[in-house]
C-alpha cells in the first residue's frame, strides 16, 4: 500500500527512503511542497508563509493529540515539552523532616560553709565568700571541698538555649529523566496519496 503524503514512520536505516524526508526538523519552502504544507501547515514551526518546517523527532517520543483520562495536559499538534535531566528544588522534593534530640544538664553545686579557696578545684563547692585578699589583686576565698549532705543548698535551674543545625549534604547534580529507549529513525512522506477526509 502506497503511503499517505503526511505519514510519518520508523525506519530502520539511517537515511530516508525516496518520496519521504527525515523527521528533523527542517524548513521546506511551501511552494515546492504545497501537498504536505496542506496536511501538516506550520504546526512545527516556520512563517506559514513561504516555509514550514518538518516535525523534529530526534532524540523525541511522540505523543498522541488531546488529553487522555486521568492526564492533565491538552496536547495540541507541534507542542513539545520535556528534558533528559532534572534537578530538583525545594518545590519538587519530596516533603520530610531532620528531627534531632538535645539534651543538656548542667550541675551546680553549692554550699552555705564559707569559702576556703580562691579559685575552683576538681569536686569543689561554690560556697559563701571569705578572707578578702586586697593584694597583690582582690581575690575572695569562695570556693571548698565536698562539704557534708547537710552543708549543701538546692539552686534553681538555669535556662540554657542551644541551636542545633543541620548540615548539607548531596551534590545537586541533575538525574537522568528519560524511559528506556533506542535510537531509529522517524520519516515522513511527502509524495503518495493525498489522504481523503473520510
Amino acid at each position: 500500500m502506497d503511503p499517505y503524503i503526511g505519514e510519518i514512520r520508523l525506519f530502520g536505516g539511517n537515511f530516508a527512503p525516496r518520496n519521504w524526508f527525515l523527521c528533523d526538523g527542517r524548513l521546506l519552502a511551501v511552494s515546492q511542497y504545497v501537498s504536505l504544507f496542506s496536511i501538516i501547515g506550520n504546526a512545527y514551526g516556520g512563517d506559514g508563509v513561504s516555509n514550514f518546517a518538518l516535525p523534529d523527532l530526534r532524540g523525541r517520543t511522540p505523543v498522541g493529540l488531546g488529553q487522555g483520562p486521568g492526564l492533565s495536559i491538552y496536547w495540541t499538534m507541534g507542542m513539545s515539552a520535556g528534558q533528559e535531566a532534572v534537578t530538583l528544588n525545594q518545590a519538587t522534593m519530596p516533603s520530610h523532616g531532620h528531627s534531632t534530640q538535645n539534651s543538656i544538664s548542667v550541675a551546680l553545686k553549692a554550699t552555705r560553709l564559707k569559702g576556703q579557696d580562691t579559685a575552683p578545684d576538681n569536686g569543689s563547692f561554690l560556697a559563701a565568700g571569705d578572707n578578702v585578699e586586697t593584694s597583690p589583686a582582690h581575690s575572695i576565698e569562695n570556693y571548698i571541698s565536698p562539704p557534708g549532705q547537710d552543708k549543701q543548698v538546692a539552686l534553681k535551674g538555669a535556662a540554657i538555649n542551644s541551636q542545633v543545625v543541620a548540615s548539607d549534604t548531596g551534590g545537586s547534580t541533575a538525574h537522568q529523566n528519560m524511559q528506556p529507549w533506542v535510537a531509529t529513525t522517524y520519516i515522513i512522506c511527502w509524495d503518495g496519496i493525498y489522504p481523503p477526509r473520510s
